[in-house]
């Protein structure tokens, strides 16, 4: 309690009256793992004075001890942005790279915290700067998944490898690409991401799953890295898999990818770059039919301004109508059949159902009624011989 306290002089004499230091709670922490964590650095100067005192092997003890989550005084200290208790320690002789069961070090807690003092004071006592954890995650990954580009900064500057991968197979851009800023604005990924650039970061790097930090960045809509990505030569069509051609469930380029998830500002962006607007994913789905299944009603104006056929069927025989009606998206299903398209409400899927009967069957009411003024057939029935009304009846409990 009173190293947890900072209470330096009450530590002081329980230590002159015999108490162990090295006795431990519940959750394994020691006065000095609980002193590091918060940081109260009179607490640690007496007890590592104390330590000073003892055999090698108790200091080591003392200095070494994980609690039950893993953490040493050390990484604890570092976690917490503790600079001037994480030169106590390395002073005392704490190993430097020492870490838990899955391998994480002081080091990588200081970069993913953002604590660049720290980060700097871990490096000049001889941190290994590439030690990665069983994970794969390297300082330099923690730290640009965190969006601290001052962290990414320092540690590049001390000659970290700017492509190494984590067990996913993702290098530090690809993680500052997957990662969008808060609300706030706070994180600095835009900053990041231009950093390992300007080092000499691959942008064209494939993870496991064969993704591109540009992909990545366009599903995650995080504009600002698709564009200098693109500016650092970044091919504004490729395709996910290993060699960036393959027919399997990853054929999707950067416009797809963030037309399916509603993301106007990096649909506009990537038009702007010359995307390919006719591009069609491993089912047969148009930019605009998977805007339209999203209900991006903003994304799926712009791509019917760029000409994007309306009628387009997929795989499944629907068309971006369909894939809206069924979702229940009226404002979407309202922009596709508005004065002058050319959609046509009763086209059928490979079931013979047009989006009223998908509609209906779902229960989407605004939906079936708008899809009714636009005079879609009430009357047609699919090839299961259902037709929108014997749809919504076979859906309704009895």
């Amino acid at each position: 309690i009173a190293a947890h306290e900072g209470s330096a002089n009450v530590v002081e004499l329980l230590l002159k009256h015999g108490s162990d230091p090295l006795i431990s709670d519940h959750q394994g922490q020691t006065p000095l793992s609980l002193a590091s964590r918060q940081g109260h650095v009179k607490v640690l100067s007496v007890l590592l004075e104390w330590a000073k005192s003892q055999k090698p092997e108790i200091a080591a003890q003392m200095m070494e001890h994980v609690d039950s989550e893993g953490w040493t005084a050390l990484r604890s200290a570092a976690w917490g942005g503790h600079s001037e208790a994480v030169r106590l320690l390395l002073d005392a002789g704490a190993d430097v790279d020492g870490c838990d069961g899955e391998g994480r070090t002081a080091l990588r807690a200081a970069a993913w915290g953002g604590h660049e003092e720290i980060v700097l004071t871990l490096l000049n006592y001889g941190a290994e700067v590439n030690k990665a954890d069983s994970k794969g995650r390297t300082p330099l990954i923690a730290a640009a998944y965190m969006g601290h580009h001052e962290a990414v900064e320092i540690l590049l500057d001390r000659n970290a490898e700017v492509d190494l991968a984590d067990g996913d197979g993702r290098s530090a851009l690809s993680v500052a690409a997957l990662c969008v800023p808060t609300a706030a604005g706070v994180k600095g990924y835009g900053e990041v991401a231009s950093l390992l650039l300007e080092r000499g970061a691959d942008p064209g790097h494939r993870d496991h799953d064969g993704m591109t930090p540009l992909l990545l960045a366009a599903y995650e809509g995080h504009d600002e890295v698709v564009e200098l990505l693109l500016e650092a030569g970044a091919d504004v069509d490729e395709t996910a898999g290993p060699d960036g051609n393959v027919p399997a469930a990853a054929a999707v380029t950067p416009l797809l990818a963030a037309a399916a998830m509603g993301h106007m500002k990096t649909v506009s962006r990537l038009l702007f770059w010359g995307a390919a607007v006719d591009a069609i994913d491993c089912e047969g789905r148009t930019a605009l039919c998977l805007a339209a299944a999203r209900g991006s009603t903003e994304v799926v104006r712009a791509l019917l301004d760029r000409g994007l056929d309306e009628n387009h069927k997929d795989d499944l025989g629907w068309t971006p109508l369909h894939a809206a009606a069924c979702e229940g998206h009226r404002a979407v299903c309202a922009a596709l059949t508005e004065r002058g398209s050319m959609a046509r409400v009763g086209e059928m899927d490979i079931e013979g159902r047009t989006p009223l009967i998908l509609a209906a069957q779902e229960g989407h009411w605004s939906t079936v009624r708008l899809l009714l003024d636009r005079r879609s057939p009430i009357d047609h029935r699919a090839y299961d011989g259902h037709s929108a009304l014997s749809a919504t009846l076979l859906e309704r409990p009895c």
